[in-house]
């Protein structure tokens, strides 16, 4: 699971727009916010947070104390320092305010080590999550994983685990076990489609699981792009 979190991190660069398809369909409240010297500005704001705090298009790249009232602004800046400082994840439960609710502060480094983003996500519900991406891909009752360009897998959440079989550690950086050898062919065209630059929706077909089970398959696909457009992995749902 952090290998999908680590991939998504990686590939977000500067720009982490990419996530948008992801996170509007959440309902909690997501934001990420980029470390600029003393400050936050937001970076990303998922739709349920922009309908929340009635934000116009003029919050992109604005420093909290911009957007927030003072006194949220604050709050805000404290929580990011704190997550920042510690280099983990905190949580927060409020009763009031803008985010009420369980709020998880992330920190995210570059290669040197360096804080470059904090991503925020409050529940709405108070559900309990320690791990902002973790808990939303675990959450998925479709299996969900990361390939590389070179069809290694980088990652696979809990649903496939339990569907096919095979853990997270047991698959990372291996060919696909799951394909069965008359569908190599069939499967390495569906790859190169998408390094094409193709999105596979809704392809039917069969897989095996560890047991040597068959279970039939419907396969959507879509390349992922670093900021630069090279497509740097796939992202594979299988129902």
């Amino acid at each position: 699971m952090q290998r999908i979190i680590d991939f998504f991190h990686t590939s977000m660069g500067d720009d982490p727009t990419f996530l948008k398809d992801l996170m509007d369909g959440v309902t909690d409240f997501i934001f990420i916010m980029k470390k600029e010297k003393e400050t936050y500005c937001f970076e990303f704001v998922n739709k349920a947070a922009l309908e929340k705090l009635r934000m116009q298009q003029t919050w992109h790249r604005k420093a909290l104390n911009e957007i927030l009232p003072e006194d949220e602004a604050g709050c805000w800046t404290e929580n990011c320092d704190k997550a920042e400082f510690t280099r983990k994840s905190c949580e927060v439960e409020r009763d009031s305010g803008v985010l009420a609710g369980r709020t998880v502060w992330k920190p995210l480094f570059n290669q040197k080590g360096i804080c470059t983003y904090i991503v925020s996500v409050t529940c709405k519900e108070r559900k309990q999550r320690k791990e902002i991406y973790e808990s939303l891909m675990k959450e998925k009752t479709d299996a969900f994983l990361v390939l590389s360009p070179e069809g290694h897998v980088l990652g696979v959440n809990t649903a496939f685990e339990e569907k096919f079989g095979w853990s997270d550690d047991e698959l990372h950086d291996r060919h696909l076990p799951f394909v069965p050898d008359h569908l190599e062919q069939e499967h390495q065209a569906l790859l190169q489609d998408v390094l094409n630059g193709q999105f596979i929706k809704s392809y039917t077909t069969v897989r095996k699981t560890k047991d040597g089970e068959w279970r039939n398959a419907v396969i959507s696909m879509y390349p992922h792009r670093n900021v630069k457009g090279k497509i740097v992995g796939i992202s594979a749902i299988i129902r």
